[in-house]
C-alpha cells in the first residue's frame, strides 16, 4: 500500500523551515541580500546586550524577641475586650458560669 504522501504527490502539511546550529533560520529562506546583514546586524546586537543583574532570593527576615532594636509593647485591655480573653478561668469566673447555667436550667 502507498504512502499518503505518494498518492497526493506532496506532503499533506506544508513544511517550515528549520533552524541550523545556531538558532537561525537557513539562508535559503531570507528574501533578499539586505535580510543577510540585518540578520548580521542582530546578532551583533544581542551579543552586545548588558547581562540581567543577578538577584538574591528573597526570603523571612527573623528577628529574635531580645533584639536592642525590638521593643514589644505590652498592652493592656479592659476585662469585657475579647482580646483579654483567655481560655483559663479562675475560680470566680466558674462560680459565675455555674450560677448563670443553673438559672438557665430552672426557667426552662
Amino acid at each position: 500500500m502507498a504512502s499518503t504522501s505518494d498518492v497526493h504527490g506532496s506532503s499533506p502539511v506544508p513544511t517550515m523551515p528549520q533552524p541550523n546550529d545556531n538558532g537561525r533560520a537557513h539562508m535559503s529562506s531570507l528574501s533578499s541580500s539586505s535580510s543577510i546583514s540585518d540578520a548580521e546586524n542582530e546578532r551583533r546586537g544581542r551579543s552586545e546586550r548588558p547581562r540581567m543583574a543577578s538577584r538574591k532570593p528573597s526570603a523571612s527576615i527573623l528577628v529574635p524577641r531580645d533584639h536592642p532594636e525590638i521593643e514589644i509593647e505590652e498592652e493592656e485591655f479592659p476585662p469585657d475586650d475579647a482580646r483579654a480573653m483567655s481560655p483559663r478561668r479562675n475560680s470566680a469566673d466558674l462560680e459565675r458560669l455555674g450560677k448563670e447555667a443553673r438559672q438557665t436550667l430552672q426557667e426552662q
